[in-house]
């Protein structure tokens, strides 16, 4: 009998040991990933957002697009069919949970590739014949082209039409070159001159890269020789090009400079033996300019004009012959580049040109004006709205920005995921090109967002740079020095679940703008923008429910919906929040905001104190070092363990953070107990926090003993900030 009961037991053994890496390797958790979809008008963009890189491959057969993943994934993918109806009718996981399968709806280009720890999947509309003759047609230099710098040079015959998508991202621009097939190219960078060659003839339609809002690029133009195809590209002189293949398609990434960002316009091409006669006439021109002409613009300005009318060398009467030839408007800025000197820098660094005096607000040319500078004119807007840079007050580094609108226009301003937004809630063309140079080098990049509910612009600044705001009549200037962004009047937030109306949430202000719906290109998700007339109105605490976000504003409301059916609209005496369905709020109760707001005041919580540990030099580094060491050597037990700590808090508080770590391991090695200490705990996430490990580190920061502390709260929002969630970590960074 015993026996019998003693077999089984080594059976059953055995048989766990069988078992026991099955199970261990079935037990591996999917990572969580977070996908974010954006839809344009003739591609659909997928973004896998891992928290560390992963391998991936794709593949297109029978119109399913089959994507592989190098470690298991766990994601939603409902957003992708709700946002790409038009290219995936279903999306199923693979079997072997480190895949899905895209079904589309036709026959369209795909394309992926990794950009950081993100894996991009791009869907694209295949471009037909008719569409590449329409491109071929759009890209006649008379018609379109207005600036010398996108004037591609085309022979004659019909060629292969190439479109080039763009993508905007925070620390690069991206190109991408829809070859249909296989193309040989070759990449050179001198200094500030990018030069793409490709060993094929093909119209390259370059619209998208001369709108003017993609940061990092100054101009570009596409040259036809034989049987090759350059594009030249105008990029900042430190930024770094790299180029590599996705398919056949062909993608270059200019980096964001080390130095200036701005790129200086592509210089006006040589006449060439294709050109047109009219182009002849314009090289005509640049050498034989009229005096009169040439210097008629700059009038008020004589010192400017005088380089010009120094280069003449022919008679009137013949140029006046060559003004009855029709000429384009970019082939005579050509000429004038050209033939004219560098206009004289004044105080500042800024070109003094006609109209403007030293010591005065250089103001941007109004619409409906012709411009008296180099930079384009401002598109059609019915508002002529101008933008203006004028010297600031004190402290004297700080530069101004005015916004003149004809009739009262709420206002926006607030900071995500480091960008800060700026919207009006009336639309208008601003000339971004010209409000960049107006920022001088604290802002380092501007877009506006295509929209038609008002006006969204989007600044990249240099750290700690911010606006604080003020109004002129019905003008807005932004202030930008080196402050914090906060709202001078806060607003609260009401919750009134037995409103007249059902559940809501209520703003109280004054002459709320419309709302702008507007999708946000860095995070991918959609907001709400409220502007405000009364100013220095803004969220000064982020509120926070089940089914929305107010974010934080220095001015106006900016609503983050966390369901599809949010309902805003604005009130004479404030702004309302609905739901179509319903609106899972509770009152809250007075006590309860009271403890809000106190909460906010009451000092902050510590555990960590690493400033007496900190030394000046490495001179008084070493020997401190030794004498830490010492001690460790000469200790025992609970002393040796209370040495190796003082040893961490010195590392740690010089900057060494992996020596910290590995003595930290050490210490709970020989004591497992110590890793439930909450200085301890601190102690090891701080150092993988230091050595970028931010998900080790949140681990760390989780304990029931640190969750109300302060200065846990402070890492823990820096882990989320450090990993681009800079919308939770924003609040707890105020606070902390």
């Amino acid at each position: 009998m015993k026996g019998a009961v003693f077999s089984r037991l080594i059976c059953g053994f055995c048989l766990a040991v069988v078992l026991l890496p099955v199970l261990f390797t079935g037990s591996v958790r999917a990572e969580p990933v977070r996908i974010s979809v954006a839809a344009r008008d003739d591609f659909g963009r997928i973004v896998f957002a891992w928290d560390n890189p992963v391998s991936h491959r794709s593949t297109v057969k029978g119109g399913r697009v089959a994507v592989h993943f190098g470690r298991p994934i766990e994601a939603s993918f409902g957003r992708i069919t709700r946002a790409l109806k038009k290219y995936v009718k279903s999306v199923n996981p693979g079997e072997d949970g480190q895949s899905l399968i895209l079904n589309l709806t036709g026959d369209f280009d795909v394309y992926s590739f990794d950009s950081g720890s993100s894996v991009i999947v791009e869907i694209a509309d295949k471009k037909s014949s008719a569409d590449g003759e329409k491109a071929t047609k759009e890209l006649a230099p008379e018609k379109t082209v207005k600036s010398s710098d996108a004037k591609p040079v085309t022979p004659g015959g019909k060629l292969l039409s190439i479109r080039v998508r763009t993508g905007k991202h925070a620390n690069y621009t991206r190109l991408v070159f829809d070859w249909p097939n296989k193309v040989d190219y070759k990449l050179k960078q001198d200094g500030a001159i990018a030069t793409v060659t490709f060993d094929r003839a093909a119209s390259i339609n370059l619209k998208a890269l001369t709108s003017g809002r993609l940061a990092f690029i100054g101009g570009a133009r596409a040259t036809v020789q034989s049987k090759q195809t350059s594009v030249t590209l105008s990029v900042p002189a430190t930024s770094k090009v790299r180029h590599f293949r996705s398919g056949p398609k062909v993608v270059v990434d200019i980096r964001r400079p080390s130095g200036s960002q701005k790129a200086a316009p592509l210089p006006p091409p040589a006449p060439t033996a294709i050109a047109d006669k009219k182009t002849e006439t314009a090289a005509k021109v640049e050498k034989t300019p009229d005096p009169a002409k040439v210097a008629k613009p700059a009038e008020p300005a004589k010192p400017a004009a005088k380089p010009a009318t120094k280069t003449a060398a022919k008679p009137a009467t013949k140029t006046a012959e060559i003004d009855k030839t029709t000429v384009t408007s970019a082939e005579k800025t050509a000429a004038l580049v050209k033939t004219g000197k560098p206009a004289a820098l004044g105080a500042g660094g800024i070109a003094k040109t006609a109209g403007s005096v030293l010591g005065k607000p250089t103001r941007l040319t109004p619409l409906s004006e012709k411009p008296k500078t180099s930079l384009p004119p401002l598109p059609p807007t019915p508002s002529q709205a101008s933008v203006e840079s004028k010297p600031s007050g004190p402290p004297p580094d700080a530069v101004t920005l005015r916004f003149d609108w004809d009739e009262p226009v709420g206002a926006a301003i607030f900071r995500r995921a480091g960008i800060l937004w700026v919207a009006f809630d009336k639309p208008t063309a601003i000339d971004v090109a010209q409000l960049r140079e107006a920022g001088k080098n604290i802002i380092k990049g501007i877009e506006q967002m295509g929209t038609t509910q008002g006006t969204v612009l989007r600044l990249s600044t240099v750290a700690g740079i911010n606006p604080s705001v003020r109004r002129d009549g019905l003008a807005w200037l932004l202030d930008f020095r080196k402050q914090q962004i906060d709202a001078l009047t806060p607003l609260t937030v009401q919750a009134q679940p037995d409103s007249p109306v059902g559940a809501r949430l209520f703003a109280p202000v004054a002459e709320p703008g419309k709302p702008i719906g507007i999708t946000d290109p860095e995070v991918g998700d959609n907001l709400v923008i409220v502007p405000l007339l009364p100013l220095g109105h803004g969220m000064g605490l982020e509120y926070v429910y089940p089914q929305v976000r107010f974010l934080a504003s220095s001015q106006g409301l900016v609503i983050k919906p966390l369901i599809d059916d949010i309902r805003v609209r604005p009130l004479r005496e404030g702004v309302e929040i609905t739901s179509g369905g319903e609106l899972k709020i509770s009152a809250v109760s007075a006590e309860a905001e009271a403890n809000r707001q106190k909460a906010a005041q009451k000092p902050l919580s510590r555990i960590l104190k690493l400033q007496p540990w900190k030394v000046k030099n490495i001179s008084a580094f070493l020997p401190r070092k030794y004498q830490l060491l010492y001690a460790v050597s000469k200790s025992k037990n609970a002393a040796r363990e209370a040495a190796r700590l003082d040893l961490v808090r010195f590392y740690l508080s010089n900057g060494y953070h992996a020596e910290a770590l590995a003595i930290l391991r050490e210490a709970a090695r020989t004591r497992p107990e110590i890793e439930q200490n909450p200085e301890y705990r601190m102690l090891r996430g701080g150092s993988k926090f230091m050595l970028g490990r931010y998900v080790e580190a949140d681990k760390d920061f989780v304990h029931d003993d640190l969750r109300f502390n302060d200065e846990v709260a402070f890492w823990r929002a820096s882990t989320r900030a450090a990993v681009g969630d800079i919308t939770a970590a924003a609040p707890v960074l105020k606070r902390t």
